[in-house]
């Protein structure tokens, strides 16, 4: 009676302490290389792409190509926001392409809004 009881609780155990080892992910999974470090909001640089504080030079490229954004969760009106400003910095910032490209993707999000607020 006690072998199966001290299993039972070395089983429960293990899952109880699974969620706290979970936070420690390696970088190769999150499709880093293999040693690299993860990059959080938190230990970003200052200034650096992808990090919530730019200088007006900078391009966002967590918008523009999807990158260096690994932990950012926003609403669609906050990403709208972000969108139109990143427009607004024009040709001084970013290429004519790629200003096609983030006004593409702020008309999308105006047309899933719209749907979404259609059928809701």
């Amino acid at each position: 009676m006690k072998k199966p009881f001290i299993a039972i609780l070395a089983v429960c155990t293990l899952f109880a302490a699974a969620p706290l080892m979970a936070d420690e992910v390696p970088a190769s999974q999150m499709g880093g290389a293999p040693g690299s470090q993860v990059q959080t909001p938190e230990s970003q640089p200052e200034g650096a792409p992808g990090s919530q504080v730019q200088s007006p030079e900078q391009k966002d490229e967590c918008l523009l190509y999807s990158k260096r954004c690994l932990q950012t969760a926003e609403s669609l009106q906050q990403k709208m926001r972000r969108l139109d400003t990143e427009i607004k910095k024009g040709t001084k910032v970013y290429t004519p392409e790629e200003l096609k490209r983030l006004q593409d993707k702020l008309k999308d999000l105006n047309d899933l809004m719209d749907r979404m607020l259609d059928n809701p």
